[in-house]
């Protein structure tokens, strides 16, 4: 923040007055349409005007948009949609104006004046104010730089810190600071205390009901029997049952039966402490159990353990409840109810593992020390459809707190024990199809086919239907991967397939198909790969021709190429083509390692379509230039 006071007071005093006007001034263009072309140029090219405009502020688009935070924005005075690069960009905007009406400002004073009066002039205060203007243009680009410097380190914290979410804290993410309302069957071990509803039906030779409530001395008073200790025969509500069945038959009489139920369950303060997002007192049923409180609170932290909430009762830990028991299995066995005066005590998580990659559902896992590798595996759902159980990285601070690398297996090291603060990856399984044909371009199939031995174009192209209405029938090419990895090329005539020619296909091969009107489109990417794989030491498998062809430029070079596959590739000569003679412009390097450049005269003979006896064979980097018939 000290440093953004510092931008803030710096740029306030000095350029004040620049903030005053808020747009460039007309006549800034006005003056720099006087100025002559070459300087007018300069200035353009110089300082990034746009010509012909008038762009004030708030026409102008930043490339970044940033938003500050709030304690940045209001140490800078501004408004709190303004961040530290808007401003800035405002600045440079400014700054600039000031520098080119300065320097027009010099170039007309030095058109008007003659170079003797130019040169006894000094013109000291502009200079001066000039130079001080590009300086402190200097200064806001770095600023600029170290302000999207910071931004991106910021956004980058940001995106390790929460690719991965903590796993099952989202239970409480729909929850109120309200008690639950339970509404079950009374479970047989129902403990009675203070404020329970006791429900009484007589029938039989009497017919009546009463609802009686626990006092705090655990008694009811019934009207005909008198006061009765609900805790004689225990604190379970089954007891109590049992004995007020009793007392009323032996009071009322063997004729007189009755139903004892209970009504609203009583309420009971209970303590949440430690990692939990609201401390303090909770009133719950006393039919709540410790995650019916969670529920009913606003639940725990992501600081907070989800794997060792303690539930004390008179000073001492009675139940240690893991809701991954209840997660990731559904069992609430570990629920234990409540009883007034309960403390629900949630400690510090203590280790995490970062589960990512091919799983069903990546995520950061608590341990509690004594997890492996594949009950890991199991909070996270199991491998997904593509993941490689051969296939997992696990990355480890060693005791010098430096990162380790290690490759696992689930089935060879699925008892390997997991630490907090391990990152578990499983990958996926390659991408790239090895029994796979692509066809592209000028044709009505076009697609992913299935690779079999000994597989040919004509197999996938059968009719001559499949063939778009605008293909060109007089070349096709195949990118083709060869064992290590390298790309080439193999050209064939696509009206050949239906003749009997035998063109066969390889794993991942791709079959490009041309129109009659463009190549440009289907090859600029292989070019472009052709040129990236090129070591060096090696020529780019490419070629180029030049002059009246339908389509000149550069295409891929196949194995014994001739002139006229390369002139096919082109789409053919036209009809201003010069074909008794034409030149091949061919690069050599010699054995002292400098290049030497060589014309080849290429002869009718080489020129004439379908003679391949004679047809000149084509090296990589040659240039065919054609002719154009003189005064065409």
């Amino acid at each position: 923040m000290n440093q953004y006071l510092k931008i803030s007071s710096f740029f306030w005093v000095l350029l004040l007055p620049l903030f005053l006007k808020a747009q460039f001034d007309p006549s800034l263009m006005a003056s720099l349409s006087k100025l002559p072309s070459e300087q007018r140029e300069r200035l353009v090219r110089q300082y990034g005007i746009e010509q012909g405009s008038n762009t004030t502020n708030e026409e102008t688009d930043s490339s970044i948009t940033v938003t500050s935070n709030e304690n940045s924005t209001q140490s800078l005075g501004v408004e709190e949609k303004e961040s530290v690069l808007d401003i800035l960009s405002e600045l440079e905007e400014m700054i600039i104006k000031d520098i080119t009406n300065l320097e027009i400002e010099l170039l007309e004073l030095e058109s008007e004046l003659s170079d003797q009066e130019f040169e006894s002039k000094s013109f000291e205060a502009e200079k001066d104010a000039l130079k001080k203007s590009k300086n402190l243009l200097r200064k806001i680009k770095n600023f600029q730089f170290e302000e999207m410097e910071r931004k991106t380190e910021n956004l980058k914290d940001s995106f390790h810190k929460n690719i991965l979410k903590p796993f099952g804290y989202d239970l409480f993410s729909g929850s109120q600071n309200q008690p639950l309302m339970i509404d079950a069957p009374i479970p047989a071990d129902y403990r009675l205390g203070s404020g329970d509803l006791i429900e009484i039906q007589l029938f039989g030779q009497r017919n009546q009901s009463y609802t009686l409530e626990i006092s705090r001395e655990g008694i009811i008073r019934f009207p005909e029997i008198g006061p009765i200790n609900v805790f004689e025969g225990g604190t379970k509500f089954i007891d109590f049952k049992n004995l007020l069945k009793q007392k009323i038959t032996d009071q009322l009489g063997a004729g007189v039966q009755s139903s004892i139920t209970l009504g609203a369950f009583r309420s009971i303060n209970v303590f949440l402490l430690g990692e939990v997002k609201k401390q303090g007192i909770l009133k719950v049923s006393s039919m709540a159990s410790v995650v019916d409180a969670l529920l009913g609170s606003k639940g725990i932290k992501e600081t907070g353990s989800v794997r060792k909430i303690q539930l004390n009762r008179s000073g001492e830990v009675i139940a240690t409840i893991d809701l991954y028991d209840l997660l990731l299995r559904g069992d609430t066995s570990s629920a234990k109810s409540l009883e007034p005066g309960d403390v629900i005590f949630v400690p510090m998580i203590k280790g995490q593992v970062s589960v990512s990659g091919s799983v069903r559902r990546p995520a950061k896992y608590e341990l509690l020390g004594t997890e492996s590798l594949s009950e890991v595996l199991s909070f996270a759902g199991g491998l997904g459809e593509r993941g490689v159980n051969s296939d997992i990285n696990l990355e480890r601070l060693d005791e010098d707190f430096y990162p380790t690398f290690k490759s696992l297996n689930l089935v060879l090291d699925k008892d390997f024990k997991i630490r907090g603060g391990d990152l578990l990856r499983v990958n996926s399984a390659v991408t790239n199809v090895r029994n796979k044909i692509s066809i592209v371009g000028a044709i009505e199939k076009t697609g992913d086919y299935e690779w079999k031995e000994g597989l040919e174009l004509s197999d996938l192209i059968t009719d001559r239907l499949d063939f778009s209405s605008d293909i060109d029938l007089q070349y096709g090419l195949i990118e083709r991967k060869s064992d290590n990895e390298k790309i080439i090329c193999v050209s064939f005539i696509p009206s050949e397939i239906f003749l009997g020619e035998s063109i066969p296909l390889f794993p991942r091969d791709k079959v490009y198909f041309f129109n009659k009107s463009s190549r440009e489109e289907n090859l600029e990417s292989l070019i472009s790969d052709l040129r990236l794989q090129a070591k060096y030491g090696e020529y780019a498998k490419l070629v180029r021709i030049t002059g009246p062809v339908h389509f000149p430029g550069e295409y891929p070079f196949t194995d014994l190429m001739s002139v006229n596959d390369l002139i096919r590739a082109a789409g053919g000569t036209k009809d201003s083509a010069f074909l008794i003679d034409a030149e091949i412009t061919r690069m050599v390097i010699e054995s002292n390692e400098i290049a030497t450049v060589k014309h080849i005269r290429v002869n009718q003979e080489a020129l004439i379509e379908n003679n391949v006896t004679q047809s000149f064979k084509l090296q990589a980097y040659d240039v065919l230039s054609i002719k154009p018939i003189p005064f065409w």
